[in-house]
């Protein structure tokens, strides 16, 4: 199919408003998945200096949303299991189930605290089986669903650039 030049010219008009409007997405902090102590799966929130209040798993054919209450205070590290709620974070769907088949995503964000925009944690992609898989210290972060310790996902988190 192909456009018109009307549908052309208003397709980079949105484009140029929507690069000046200041709707803008701040990357600040990032996820990643553990394995408890019980061998379920943990989430890891590590925030820099901006809160994060929402967190949503998306996978299979649902989405599981938490809510932070209050929101996950800027340079804190907090922990909520796949299955349930911790503080801050209070599940506000049904709990998932993670199926062997299954690949995830982690997402976060933190509203009201950024002009005209919002903030972000880095995501990361995970499959049951990558859980299964971690040992003691280890985590998962990343859209590669890579695997590293704990400390050096602290320590990459909140690095600029």
């Amino acid at each position: 199919m192909r456009l018109g030049r009307g549908a052309l010219i208003v397709a980079g008009a949105v484009a140029v408003v929507s690069s000046m409007s200041g709707c803008s997405v701040m990357y600040n902090g990032a996820l990643a998945v553990t394995k408890g102590a019980d061998g379920a799966a943990m989430i890891l929130v590590q925030t820099c200096d901006r809160t994060l209040d929402e967190l949503t798993l998306y996978g299979n054919t649902s989405e599981t949303t938490w809510v932070a209450d209050p929101a996950a205070a800027e340079s804190t590290l907090t922990t909520v299991p796949v299955t349930g709620s911790q503080s801050p974070w209070t599940l506000t769907s049904d709990a998932p189930e993670l199926g062997p088949r299954g690949r995830y995503s982690l997402d976060a964000v933190g509203r009201g605290n950024v002009l005209n925009g919002m903030v972000r944690a880095w995501s990361v992609y995970f499959t049951a089986a990558d859980v299964d898989r971690l040992e003691p210290g280890q985590v998962i972060a990343g859209v590669e669903g890579k695997t590293m310790t704990l400390e050096a996902f602290q320590e990459s988190a909140c690095r600029k650039g």
